[in-house]
């Protein structure tokens, strides 16, 4: 009870800062202009960045749907594709914009599939994990593209390079330990029961991460043609979303970004997704587009009609998601497990042995 109370306050105080940054972004930038070259854009070019972004969702949803398929997780692509919308509206929501909808996903996987909660919950993380590579190989391309262009001008190329430096051994680090065996989740849970935490409902967390971490090591160790498969599948989502100012510059008519100038706006959108500590980035993404426009000399109010276009879209997704998920709901496979399959057992009639019995049977 504390605890949800708290979380109620902590949630009601980050989005009053929220809105307060988002206050005071408005009266910094010229609304009349930003709201000109929002409808130059228009429906259809609001159309083009919708389009661009489902992209860069199907991309690893689509890598999910592989993955589970090599388990066993016989659901289809719609399905999937329901899923990880729900999720991703969780996200939105979330003050980490790459996590918060696990536990939607799999719950919903598991009650459609009847698979074992820790078997989806295994999947979804060796998704996760392929998420952060390809973004940190797109990152350490772009920053690359960056230095040998000599692009860089006012840029934090420092802090750019650092982040791509920190996500490199973020990466190495985790494929470590997944190729080595170790263990973490299960070792740490261990640690927590030997000191005397909630032994017995940890006993049952122990064995589900023991589970999860052998099943998400046997993606990569023993399935790697298609973890490698649905590997390259995901980096369609960096892809798409280097492209959006691009598409956002045509559809404004003015001169397309160098490729520095993409490859630097992509690293330091990505390190921004990083940083929000308010629900769904609110007023961080936004103060934080409009500042990466002015560090390129690109104009504020472009700045602002582009993160206003953009938090469109994630409303849209996020509508989507929210009706998803009040559709379906989040009850167990426990409810909506299949119908047992009635086993009938025939026994044999033997024959009695009784002499008196059998002269009674036979018929005079």
């Amino acid at each position: 009870m504390i605890g949800a109370t708290r979380s109620r306050i902590v949630l009601i105080f980050t989005f009053a800062v929220a809105v307060t940054i988002v206050v005071v972004l408005c009266t910094q930038i010229d609304l009349p202009t930003t709201w000109r070259q929002v409808k130059h854009v228009g429906l259809f070019g609001a159309f083009l960045l919708l389009i661009d972004m489902t992209l860069a969702l199907m991309g690893p949803c689509v890598a999910w749907h592989i993955l589970m398929r090599t388990e066993g997780i016989n659901v289809g692509l719609g399905t999937t594709f329901r899923s990880a919308l729900m999720g991703h509206a969780v996200n939105l929501i979330s003050p980490l914009m790459y996590f918060g909808g696990e536990g939607v996903r799999t719950l919903h996987i598991a009650r459609i599939s009847g698979a074992p909660h820790a078997r989806v919950l295994a999947t979804i993380a060796a998704g996760e994990f392929q998420q952060l590579v390809s973004f940190c190989t797109s990152i350490v391309a772009a920053v690359i593209v960056v230095i040998v262009s000599r692009g860089s001008g006012n840029l934090p190329l420092v802090w750019m390079t650092a982040g791509a430096v920190f996500l490199v051994a973020l990466v190495v680090m985790i494929l470590s330990v997944v190729l080595m065996d170790v263990r973490v989740l299960q070792r740490s849970v261990g640690f927590l029961r030997r000191c005397g935490f909630f032994t017995d409902r940890l006993a049952s967390l122990q064995n589900a991460a023991s589970e999860t971490e052998e099943i998400v090591h046997s993606l990569i160790v023993r399935h790697k043609a298609a973890f490698l498969i649905s590997q390259s599948v995901v980096f369609l989502s960096p892809l798409a979303q280097f492209a959006l100012p691009a598409i956002f510059f045509w559809l404004l008519g003015i001169s397309l970004p160098s490729l520095s100038q993409l490859a630097s706006f992509y690293v330091l959108v990505q390190l921004l997704f990083m940083l929000p500590m308010t629900p769904a980035g609110l007023g961080i993404y936004e103060s934080g587009i409009v500042g990466i426009f002015g560090l390129h000399g690109w104009a504020i109010p472009d700045g602002a009609a582009y993160a206003i276009l953009i938090r469109l879209d994630d409303v849209l997704f996020s509508i989507g998601g929210a009706a998803l998920l009040a559709r379906f709901g989040l009850v167990t496979n426990e409810h909506f497990s299949p119908s047992p399959q009635v086993e009938v057992r025939v026994t044999p009639v033997i024959p009695s042995v009784n002499a008196e019995t059998e002269e009674e049977d036979v018929p005079r």
